[in-house]
């Protein structure tokens, strides 16, 4: 009888493991599923905002509506909030923004992809830092949005602004120097990850077709390429902006767009930035569908 209850309490608390496992695995299980939704909406909503910052600028130069303006993601947000239903877009909108700021710091602290923490893996993690805080700030400017009848400042208005806050710093000149010096180094990397196709690392190649597969390189390679040259033109405002020490040339997305319309045949290098930023929104749904989402982010 000793023998047999024994054995009778060793396979029922193996049992009752097993079922604290299984429970602990689905919860796991659930939360991941969760957090993936999370990131996938975030990269959704990116791609927005840039389908609508390259729109507005295809528009300016096409005329197609005749109401055409080259605006930032800032002022893009703007552009929907003034449309029909624009607060509950937005609103929906500000939630993807807080997604993607959260997979970002996800990114920078518990090292999904697994960059590592050597230079060159401090470094990726701190640009996921970065990243994650420039979206924080922009959601945080969408939820003012949302509660009042304000318009959010300009993408180079807010640059100028902590340009300004930089510089008065102890050596600002040098923190602002070496801050565009990094989204330089930023916008050179995208674009050798556009020529090295690195980004199809992240995708989920395997669920693709052939012919998807070299669409979505395509369009990878064009809207990595576009967003790395207009942020190395970003970064070079930065270091001007530094070595003048005049935060007001300091400029965003939106006066980088302008100052290239200025340009001989102006027109068509905006238009080929714009749907190069285009390119860069379809980029951004692609990584939505597709993007690895490793089960240690969660």
């Amino acid at each position: 009888m000793g023998i047999k209850s024994s054995a009778e309490d060793a396979a029922e608390g193996a049992k009752q493991h097993a079922e604290q496992g299984a429970a602990k695995a689905a919860d796991v299980a659930r939360r991941t599923k969760i957090f993936e939704r999370i990131a996938r909406a975030g990269y959704l909503t990116k791609g927005i905002i840039y389908a609508v910052v390259s729109w507005l600028a295809i528009d300016l130069v096409f005329g197609i509506s005749g109401g055409g303006k080259i605006e930032g993601s800032r002022g893009a947000l703007d552009t929907i909030a003034q449309q029909p239903f624009g607060k509950i877009m937005i609103g929906v909108l500000a939630i993807g923004l807080v997604g993607y700021s959260l997979w970002r710091f996800v990114q920078a602290f518990l090292d999904p992809d697994e960059y590592g923490s050597d230079k060159k893996g401090l470094l990726q993690r701190f640009v996921k830092f970065l990243s994650g805080a420039v979206y924080t700030g922009l959601a945080y400017s969408v939820f003012q949005l949302l509660m009042s009848d304000k318009s959010v400042d300009g993408d180079s208005q807010t640059k100028q602004v902590m340009a300004r806050k930089i510089l008065e710093l102890p050596g600002g000149k040098f923190l602002l120097g070496g801050l565009g010096l990094l989204v330089v180094g930023f916008a050179i990397s995208r674009i050798y990850s556009a020529y090295k196709k690195s980004f199809l690392k992240q995708l989920a190649t395997e669920e693709m077709s052939a012919k998807t597969k070299t669409w979505v390189t395509r369009i990878g390679q064009i809207g990595t390429s576009a967003r790395g040259i207009i942020f190395g033109i970003i970064g070079g405002f930065i270091i001007n902006g530094a070595l003048q020490s005049k935060p007001s040339d300091v400029n965003g997305v939106q006066d980088t767009l302008k100052e290239l319309a200025k340009q001989p045949y102006g027109n068509i290098l905006l238009g080929i930035a714009a749907f190069g930023l285009l390119a860069y929104s379809l980029h951004c749904a692609v990584m939505a569908r597709y993007r690895h989402i490793p089960a240690n982010a969660s």
